[in-house]
């Protein structure tokens, strides 16, 4: 059971990674698994997730109700997205 669990660990810039991808898309089940033991054990990430959702709100509320109806253009999300996962991919297998 160990090796299985080991098995969906992710490193700190794998998890934030995966942090940043939810927030544009759904996460698979198996990412979003894996994001969840990260941060269950990892009381850095859990921290760093607490401020960012803090600093997303505050910029929710900086900016006016018109600017939140407005998304980025399709072709910025596409693209910030592919690039998030073009990063994900970059990085180093993770270890069982």
């Amino acid at each position: 059971m160990n090796a299985f669990l080991s098995s969906f660990m992710l490193s700190c810039q794998r998890a934030n990674a995966l942090s940043e991808l939810r927030t544009h898309r759904p996460l698979s089940l198996t990412q979003h698994v894996q994001l969840r033991l990260h941060l269950a054990v990892c009381s850095a990430c859990r921290e760093f997730e607490r401020q960012r959702h803090i600093l997303d709100l505050l910029q929710r509320q900086h900016l006016s109700a018109d600017a939140l109806t407005q998304d980025l253009p399709n072709a910025d999300s596409r693209d910030l997205v592919t690039r998030i996962q073009q990063h994900l991919d970059s990085l180093p297998p993770q270890k069982p």
